[in-house]
């Protein structure tokens, strides 16, 4: 089941639903540091990484940083459009 692309779709499918709502301009995720699936999709739907942070206490568990993600709207919306119109013109 892994690696055909589920993850991404879902996040794509929440972004699309969170993004409908115009009140909300940013989005944040953290993952494990480790787990370089859940970072890269993350990345695909553009997602960018802007530092490492202490969350739940992580350093103290001896989980390390935490890779902090976010995503602007307007990055996101126009990204969506970019990849909508040339699904369209067939130059997918």
């Amino acid at each position: 089941m892994w690696g055909r692309g589920v993850a991404t779709e879902a996040a794509i499918a929440s972004l699309d639903w969170i993004y409908s709502k115009p009140d909300i301009s940013r989005v944040y995720a953290v993952t494990d540091n480790g787990n370089k699936a859940s970072r890269s999709v993350l990345e695909k739907v553009g997602m960018k990484h802007e530092k490492d942070v202490d969350l739940y206490d992580s350093v103290a568990k001896g989980e390390g940083l935490l890779p902090f993600y976010a995503l602007q709207r307007k990055a996101y919306l126009l990204k969506r459009s970019i990849i909508n119109s040339k699904s369209v013109s067939g130059k997918r």
